[in-house]
C-alpha cells in the first residue's frame, strides 16, 4: 500500500492470529481498539464509470480510511475515473450519505467495525474478506465430493503429481521465500499483508505444510494447523510461473488432499483461509466450487456500508457482493430484492 491510503498502525500487522477460538475473537476485538485512533481521518473521493461505456454511467462516493483501497479499484471501482478528491468528517456521515443518495451515487463506507452502529442505517453491511469452510456432513461438499475427487485422481495421473508432508525448519523457510511470498505479492500487490514468518513457525508446530512435486521439483504448498475438530489453513504457495499449466493444476490438487487427509482422522471441518467476499473473484467462486461456505470472519477490523439509490440498476460484480443478513452472507442483489418485498 502506498502513501495516503496507509493509515493504519504498522505494527496492528503483526498481531498474530491465536489458535484458540476466544482468544482468536478476543484479539480481533482488541484489533479494532488499537486501530480506532486511526479510523477518524477518513478519504472522500468521487468515481464515475467512463461515459463511453455507459451513457448513464454509474457514479460512486467512496468514504473511509483508504485500506480497502487497493482492492476496491481491482473490483467494484474497477474500471472508474477519480472526479474528486478530499477529507470527511466522520461526524457527518449522515448529510453526506443522503446528500449523495440524492444526487444518484451509490456510497461506499469503509470503516473501523466499532463504528458501523454510528453509521446511517440505511445501507448494507459487507466486508473486503470473508472465510470459506468446508464442512464435511454439509449437503454442500457431499453433493460436490464424487466430482472433485474423480477430477482429483485424473489430474494427478496426467501431470504425474506426487505429495508429501514436512515440519522441517529448512523446508518452512524455503516454503515462505520461495512459494509463499512471490505468491502472495503476485496474487494480491499492493493489497498484500503476507504473514511473519515466525507465525509460520508456530503454525507449523501444531500442522504440516503439504507439498505437491512435478518432475521432482517442489511447486505448491499448503501450510495448516490442527485446531480441535478442524484443519485449518494458514497459507498457499506456489512456485513460478504461475501460468504454466502443471503450476495452476497443483493449486486444484492440494484440496482433495486436505480433504481426506483431514476426514480420515475424524475431523469436522476444514477452514480455507480467507476470500474476497464476491463471487465474481477466482478464489472465493474456486472455494464455493468445492463446497466451501461463506461466513463472517472477525479479525479483519473493517467493514464495508453500501448504500444504493432507491431501484438503481447495478453492475454484475456489485450485485455479486456478499453483504450481512442477520448473520448470514447473501449477494447484494438477493439482499435488495428482499429489502424491497418487505
Amino acid at each position: 500500500m502506498t502513501g495516503s491510503e496507509l493509515t493504519s498502525p504498522p505494527f496492528s500487522r503483526q498481531i498474530y492470529e491465536p489458535a484458540n477460538p476466544l482468544l482468536y475473537s478476543a484479539t480481533a476485538y482488541a484489533k479494532r481498539f488499537v486501530h480506532l485512533a486511526f479510523s477518524f481521518s477518513l478519504q472522500a473521493r468521487a468515481y464515475r464509470e467512463d461515459k463511453s461505456k455507459n451513457e448513464n454511467p454509474l457514479r460512486v462516493r467512496y468514504i473511509g480510511t483508504g485500506e480497502t483501497l487497493p482492492w476496491l479499484k481491482k473490483s467494484l471501482l474497477d474500471g472508474m475515473e477519480i472526479t474528486e478528491s478530499g477529507r470527511a468528517n466522520p461526524f457527518k456521515w449522515n448529510g453526506l450519505v443522503r446528500a449523495c443518495l440524492s444526487e444518484e451515487e451509490v456510497v461506499l463506507l469503509d470503516i473501523n467495525r466499532i463504528l458501523l452502529p454510528l453509521s446511517p442505517k440505511s445501507g448494507f453491511t459487507s466486508y473486503s474478506w470473508i472465510r470459506q469452510i468446508i464442512r464435511f456432513n454439509s449437503p454442500e461438499y457431499r453433493k460436490r465430493s464424487p466430482a472433485i475427487m474423480a477430477e482429483f485422481r485424473r489430474l494427478m495421473r496426467k501431470y504425474e503429481y506426487t505429495a508429501g508432508t514436512t515440519r522441517d525448519r529448512k523446508d518452512t523457510d524455503y516454503f515462505y521465500q520461495e512459494l509463499y511470498l512471490p505468491f502472495v505479492e503476485h496474487k494480491f500487490g499492493d493489497s498484500a499483508h503476507p504473514r511473519r514468518l515466525s507465525e509460520m513457525y508456530r503454525a507449523v508446530k501444531r500442522g504440516f505444510i503439504l507439498q505437491i512435486f512435478h518432475a521432482g521439483e517442489w511447486i505448491a504448498g499448503d501450510l495448516v494447523r490442527i485446531v480441535g475438530n478442524e484443519l485449518q489453513g494458514m497459507a498457499s504457495g506456489l512456485l513460478p510461473d504461475y501460468d504454466a499449466p502443471s503450476r495452476r493444476t497443483a493449486r486444484t490438487v492440494m484440496y482433495p488432499i486436505l480433504f481426506e487427509w483431514a476426514a480420515s482422522r475424524g475431523l469436522k471441518t476444514i477452514n480455507l483461509l480467507r476470500s474476497r467476499a464476491n463471487l465474481v473473484d477466482g478464489v472465493f467462486a474456486s472455494k464455493k466450487h468445492r463446497g466451501a461456505v461463506a461466513e463472517v470472519d472477525c479479525w479483519p477490523h473493517t467493514a464495508l456500508r453500501i448504500y444504493v439509490p432507491g431501484d438503481m440498476a447495478l453492475p454484475t460484480i456489485w450485485n455479486s457482493q456478499l453483504v450481512n443478513i442477520n448473520g448470514m452472507l447473501v449477494y447484494l442483489e438477493e439482499a435488495r430484492a428482499k429489502m424491497t418485498l418487505t
